[in-house]
C-alpha cells in the first residue's frame, strides 16, 4: 500500500465517518424535538412548537420540567434554564473563558435532563448517566421512546429533599404544639 493509497482510504473513512455522526445527531434532535412537542402539548404548556427551534427549547424543556422543581425555584424555570445557559455560553465566548463556565453549564445539563427523564420514566439517572457518556446524542431518542410515559407519581426532585426535611421538621412542631394547646387544664 503506497502512501497515496493510505491517505485516500484515511480520508474516505474519515468522511464517512463524520457523515454517520452527523446522521446520528441530526437524528437524535429530530426525536428529541418531536418527543418533547408531544409531551408539552400533553401537558398543556402554551407554544409547544418552540421544541423545534433550537436555543429556545431550553424555555420549553424548563416549563416541562417546572412541576418537579422545588417550590421558591419553580416560578419561570423555562426563563431561567434558558437565560442560565445563554448567559454562560455568552460569558464562556466573549468574555472569559475558564472551566468553572464549562462545569456550571455541564451541571446545568445534567440537572435538566435528569429532570426531563424523570418526568418520563422510572430510571432517570440511568439514562441520564447513559446521556453523559455519549455527550447527550442518545438523549433525543430517550424523550421519543417515552414521549407517551407520564409518571402517575413523580420522584421526588434531587433538591427538594433537604428542603423537605426541613419542612417535615417545622410541621411536626407545629402539631406538637397544637396538641398541646388544646390539652384541658
Amino acid at each position: 500500500m503506497t502512501v497515496g493509497q493510505f491517505l485516500t482510504t484515511f480520508v474516505h473513512t474519515a468522511l464517512t465517518l463524520t457523515i454517520l455522526v452527523i446522521l446520528i445527531i441530526l437524528n437524535s434532535y429530530l426525536f428529541g424535538t418531536y418527543g418533547l412537542f408531544k409531551i408539552a402539548k400533553r401537558q398543556q404548556v402554551p407554544c409547544a412548537w418552540l421544541a423545534f427551534i433550537p436555543v429556545v427549547n431550553l424555555w420549553l424543556i424548563g416549563e416541562v420540567i417546572s412541576k418537579q422543581v422545588p417550590a421558591p425555584f419553580n416560578k419561570h424555570t423555562g426563563f431561567s434554564l434558558l437565560g442560565m445557559t445563554l448567559s454562560l455560553l455568552a460569558i464562556e465566548l466573549f468574555l472569559y473563558s475558564h472551566p468553572f463556565f464549562i462545569i456550571l453549564l455541564a451541571i446545568i445539563a445534567c440537572y435538566s435532563t435528569y429532570m426531563l427523564l424523570a418526568n418520563l420514566t422510572e430510571h432517570p439517572l440511568m439514562l441520564t448517566l447513559l446521556s453523559i457518556a455519549t455527550c447527550w446524542t442518545v438523549t433525543g431518542f430517550f424523550v421519543f421512546i417515552n414521549r407517551s410515559n407520564q409518571m402517575e407519581h413523580l420522584p421526588k426532585p434531587v433538591l427538594s429533599m433537604p428542603f423537605q426535611k426541613i419542612i417535615s421538621k417545622v410541621s411536626l412542631k407545629k402539631i406538637k404544639n397544637n396538641n398541646n394547646e388544646s390539652k384541658p387544664l
